[in-house]
């Protein structure tokens, strides 16, 4: 999935009946128990529940630094979303 700079990105899961997800991002909990996000993540993404089917990972006003690899766990089942940004590229011409 590419998308520019700037833009919000819906990574949609479908899940098991009630079953218990966790997102991933580059491997590493993306909401750890202990609570710790990290801080260039804080504030910009949120996992919406939708129905006891759908999860959806939003991730706002993304940046190059947002590329990686996304993946909602459903038990043994994982669902991955493979995030590249796209940056602005600015020429300055005198």
């Amino acid at each position: 999935m590419i998308r520019p700079a700037g833009e919000d990105v819906s990574l949609p899961c479908h899940v098991r009946d009630g079953a218990h997800v966790r997102w991933l991002r580059g491997g590493l909990e993306l909401l750890p128990a202990n609570g710790d996000v990290p801080p260039h993540l804080q504030g910009r993404f949120s996992v919406k529940v939708r129905g006891r089917n759908e999860q959806e990972l939003l991730l706002l006003n993304v940046t190059v630094n947002d590329s990686n690899v996304y993946t909602c766990v459903d038990g043994s089942v994982h669902h991955i979303f493979n995030l590249t940004v796209l940056g602005i590229n600015i020429l300055f011409c005198q």
